[in-house]
């Protein structure tokens, strides 16, 4: 099963050998998301699905934000794949990290956007 570590504002998930960082903006001034959250005061939270997947929240674990997924898609392009899933309009980054060579990916979604990336030569 992959590792899983949070700390604070930020959570950390490891999956096929690739190191997945998310982390929730910081507000100089703090912007609600609804009437009783402050992005400013959430915690990230990381949980594993699967051994190529994770998702982050910081609500509630029954309030997923934000799935990630690497999947292995040498066999039709040479690369590893990185897709995310979001169900977040906070602003935040993800950065995914291949252990084997230290290649960095950063993804970055501002606030108020609810867009996923399906990125099929991450690495």
């Amino acid at each position: 099963m992959a590792r899983v570590a949070a700390t604070g504002r930020a959570a950390a998930h490891s999956f096929l050998g690739f190191h997945v960082f998310f982390r929730i903006a910081r507000h100089h001034r703090p912007r609600r998301v609804n009437r009783n959250d402050n992005p400013a005061q959430l915690t990230a939270h990381a949980t594993g699905i699967a051994s190529d997947s994770g998702s982050f929240w910081f609500l509630s674990e029954n309030n997923l934000e934000l799935l990630v997924k690497v999947l292995d898609g040498r066999p039709l392009n040479a690369k590893f794949w990185v897709f995310i899933g979001s169900a977040s309009g906070l602003e935040y980054t993800i950065t995914v990290t291949d252990t084997s060579n230290g290649a960095v990916k950063t993804y970055f979604t501002p606030a108020g956007t609810l867009a996923s990336t399906a990125d099929t030569s991450a690495f």
